[in-house]
């Protein structure tokens, strides 16, 4: 099968033993727009997971933070544990992202992993840099993490008033997430899609109400295309 191959420009090693005789490795590489990315690789140079920072010296104090180790700073590892050499390719680990989702990466809260990030009202961002900074899926309109939302993302064409207004559809998994935001108490950020992989940061928004039925919920849901019994919950943010 072909491997998908990931350019990482940097050779300077991170590392952090996880088992005998296993490790994970990362590498920090900085992009054109100074956008900080951290790749974790295994021992076979497979890339597993990534996470986004807002510069290396912050990457490289969080690698710290959770046990990572500079490799050409430890020449006793040197001695018996070879670095993974390129080509870099990508690949998954049998437990999903276990840094950027947050169950292994160090902080206050796990949906906390962003905070720190300031997104820029008006830029455009890709999924993987809203996962990379905040976790969650990158499929849903509304991304969690143990079970509290850490974006909304959303598309015009069925959210005609957003960033005001998030109608929630009455999927199991979705309808979930939407009673989530609605309890959240602390401001979420906001993205509207405007193109292909092209998302358009709003600024963090906090719900004010949420309505499920009545006159107020009709009145949410018109004008968007959608029939009410497809919408489980109308969210207002302000």
């Amino acid at each position: 099968m072909k491997k998908d191959i990931v350019e990482i420009r940097s050779r300077d090693y991170w590392f952090k033993v996880v088992e005998m005789l296993q490790q994970n490795w990362a590498l920090i590489d900085v992009d054109p727009r100074g956008l900080c990315l951290v790749c974790f690789i295994h021992d076979r140079s497979g890339v597993f997971d990534e996470m986004h920072f807002t510069s290396e010296q912050e990457a490289q104090d969080q690698l710290k933070q959770n046990g990572f180790r500079r490799y050409a700073e430890d020449i006793k590892t040197q001695e018996f544990i070879g670095a993974p050499k390129p080509p870099f390719y990508k690949d998954s680990h049998p437990n999903g992202p276990i840094y950027s989702s947050g169950r292994y990466w160090s902080c206050s809260t796990p949906h906390s992993q962003g905070a720190h990030y300031m997104f820029k009202i008006g830029n455009e961002y890709t999924r993987d840099e809203i996962h990379g900074h905040l976790g969650g899926s990158k499929q849903s309109y509304l991304p969690t993490v143990d079970r509290h939302v850490v974006a909304v993302c959303v598309k015009l064409e069925l959210n005609p008033r957003a960033p005001n207004v998030v109608l929630c559809g009455n999927g199991l998994i979705i309808a979930s997430a939407g009673a989530a935001l609605a309890r959240q108490h602390d401001p979420v950020p906001v993205f509207i899609k405007r193109a292909t992989n092209r998302w358009e940061y709003q600024g963090k928004f906090k719900v004010i109400a949420s309505h499920s039925s009545g006159p107020q919920f009709a009145a949410l849901v018109a004008g968007s295309g959608r029939i009410p019994s497809d919408v489980s919950l109308a969210i207002q943010l302000a």
